[in-house]
């Protein structure tokens, strides 16, 4: 269990940097959205949706790929141990279970980065970031 928590943890991580990337880059056309009467709270549904379909899209492609792979171990076992018969059996609720853990996933791991759009102000949101700030270290001093 503790692997699985890990891998959705490094999975909502990798969502959070990427839609936080994604709306940094699109910071301008947020604040033109805010400007002209788009509410903050369908700006940042629309990045969710954005995870939504990535995660959905992942998961059918993982049931595939994994219900294949899963076949192909069963067989490789039967034949290497020499079982009289093995079965392997699609359990729904085995999908059900793992489709919720990654849409949970990538919508806990997008919320951070939306949660910047419903901070923004419209004029904040139009104009360039301000620089980050640099320090020297003790070596550069």
């Amino acid at each position: 269990m503790c692997c699985l928590q890990f891998f959705l943890g490094i999975a909502a991580f990798l969502v959070n940097m990427t839609l936080a990337r994604l709306i940094a880059l699109e910071r301008e056309q947020i604040g033109l959205l805010k400007a002209i009467g788009y509410r903050s709270f369908t700006i940042a549904w629309h990045y969710v949706k954005l995870a939504l379909i990535i995660a959905s899209v992942g998961t059918l492609l993982g049931w595939g790929l994994g219900a294949w792979a899963a076949r192909g171990m069963a067989n490789l076992y039967a034949e290497f141990f020499k079982f009289p018969f093995l079965l392997f059996q699609d359990r729904p609720d085995v999908f059900a279970i793992s489709g919720l853990a990654a849409v949970l996933a990538a919508v806990l791991g997008s919320l951070q980065a939306v949660k910047s759009i419903l901070k923004l102000s419209p004029a904040v949101a139009m104009a360039p970031p301000s620089p980050p700030i640099y320090k020297k270290f003790i070596l550069e001093r």
